[in-house]
């Protein structure tokens, strides 16, 4: 079957329509398709996924089968696209400008309804909170890009997630002796290839990238992805990660390693959280670790994450300042001998520990 175009954003003004009609038109179409289900544990919480796609389920599965659960979820994902289904998007009921600069769509947003467009990747991702009724769509889903592979339902996840308290970060985790290290850092800064580090010298991995953490009573880090992303330098410094790539880099693309391949059973669902670690690379050989105030973790920790996802507001602020204020923070300054870095995260996790 031939790919299907994303339906144009149009220029004219359509009929008006509440978000949840929007949701209706353009989700309806798709609840009646033959669907394989199952069920994932969300940073805690069970959701079906209703796969309408194999080609889909292919491309996205493999980031998040490690949360496979068997618990009842209140919870159901519609995941389709329209080159495999055969089903048409009806057009878009918005104008271009509607669409914000995180996504967002203003038009389709409101009484309960979350609405989120991306141009590049052409994703629509639709949430009813009080239904529990999510839904993902893009027009081919044998042609995702690599970052949607290796976070997959990223929107819809971060929406399920607020509804129970549970904020997703950018940022990594991984853990040792019964407690865990948030990474927080921007692009680039080594936060990846620490997490896989730590991974390859047997401790324990939450994700890379994006996790999700909780606040009350303790702060706890929340596994959302099995990936790692790695760039061809990264390859080139920790070759064992090669055998368990799912995208190679290409260019300016990060490539995509399957953690859960590489670690096993140590790829874990949560840890609770004993420091906030902020990694930056050096011209060293040696890593060292010293302390950092809540205001150089906020910053290395917020503005990442307060960008890149749709909704975040002045109440995402206040909960990752609140954990940064409540747990110790430290940089981490990378030396070139990568075999140290793993040694010193679990030092500070050793003096971190009350």
């Amino acid at each position: 079957m031939r790919p299907v175009a994303a339906p144009s954003l149009s220029t004219s003004e359509r009929a008006p329509c509440s978000p949840r009609q929007v949701l209706e038109l353009l989700c309806g179409p798709y609840e009646g398709a033959p669907v394989t289900v199952e069920c994932f544990s969300v940073a805690g919480t069970p959701v079906s996924i209703a796969w309408t796609s194999d080609a889909l389920r292919r491309a996205l599965r493999p980031a998040i089968a490690h949360l496979e659960t068997r618990d009842p979820a209140a919870i159901r994902v519609t995941v389709a696209d329209s080159a495999t289904s055969g089903i048409r998007m009806p057009p878009f009921p918005w104008r271009p400008d509607d669409v914000g600069a995180r996504g967002e769509v203003a038009r389709a947003s409101g009484d309960g309804v979350q609405t989120a467009y991306f141009g590049p990747s052409k994703a629509l991702s639709m949430y009813h909170a009080a239904e529990g009724r999510g839904f993902f769509w893009v027009p081919n889903g044998g042609a995702l890009a690599p970052h949607e592979r290796a976070a997959p339902l990223r929107t819809l996840f971060h929406w399920i997630g607020v509804t129970s308290g549970r904020r997703m970060a950018h940022a990594a985790a991984v853990g040792a002796l019964g407690v865990g290290a948030l990474l927080a850092s921007r692009g680039g800064s080594g936060k990846s290839t620490t997490a896989l580090l730590c991974l390859l010298a047997g401790m324990e991995f939450v994700g890379d990238d994006y996790v999700a953490v909780g606040i009350e009573p303790h702060p706890v880090a929340f596994a959302l992805y099995g990936t790692a992303k790695v760039t061809s330098e990264t390859l080139s410094l920790v070759p064992r990660a090669r055998d368990s790539l799912m995208v190679a880099p290409s260019g300016s693309d990060k490539g995509v390693v399957l953690a859960s391949a590489v670690g096993g059973e140590r790829v874990v669902r949560h840890v609770p959280l004993g420091a906030i670690v902020v990694p930056r690379v050096t011209r060293e050989r040696k890593t060292r670790a010293r302390r950092a105030s809540a205001t150089e973790v906020i910053l290395a920790l917020a503005p990442t994450t307060m960008l890149q996802l749709p909704g975040n507001d002045a109440a995402a602020f206040e909960q990752l300042t609140s954990m940064a204020r409540r747990l110790p923070g430290w940089t981490l300054e990378l030396g070139s001998d990568l075999a140290q870095i793993p040694g010193r995260v679990a030092e500070i996790l050793e003096r971190s520990t009350p």
